[in-house]
């Protein structure tokens, strides 16, 4: 039984059946729209894409690391369904003991750190996340005008 209204089959993953809300098309338009607004065209839009997908691979594997320590528990898994601000893996039973369900609850945030010390690790993954407004990265060098900078006058 799905719980979530407007969410969609997107395939099946440890067994599980996975469901996408709809709510990440909205993710998505914003990701789009937005740059577009603020005029940083197709870098911002990249950039808000790029995070997107990260957002939703990181929603992923979060979801699937509960169900993934619940199914070690014996605890069947039949849905997880996705959402933008999180997700949800139904587990058929209630886990049997405190120990189980503090390492089910435990999978999940293990996971996500996980995923965000990978990333944040790779050259790609810090530059992207340090993108500005006008395209380049924080730091970066900027050409000096040709009309020299004005001086404060001293007292």
């Amino acid at each position: 039984m799905n719980q979530f209204r407007w969410s969609y089959p997107l395939g099946t993953a440890l067994g599980a059946a996975l469901r996408v809300h709809v709510s990440w098309l909205l993710l998505l338009a914003l990701a789009v729209c937005v740059p577009l607004i603020q005029g940083t065209g197709f870098i911002g839009v990249l950039t808000g894409l790029i995070f997107s997908v990260l957002l939703f691979g990181s929603v992923l594997l979060h979801e699937l690391a509960h169900g993934w320590m619940a199914q070690r528990h014996g605890i069947a898994v039949p849905e997880v369904t996705l959402l933008p601000v999180g997700g949800l893996a139904r587990l058929e039973q209630a886990p049997r003991t405190s120990d189980q369900e503090i390492e089910i609850a435990m999978a999940g945030p293990t996971a996500s750190a996980v995923f965000a010390l990978v990333r944040s690790g790779t050259p790609r993954g810090r530059v992207y996340a340090e993108l500005t407004r006008d395209g380049r990265a924080q730091g970066e060098e900027v050409a000096p005008s040709a009309a020299p900078a004005a001086r404060p006058a001293r007292d």
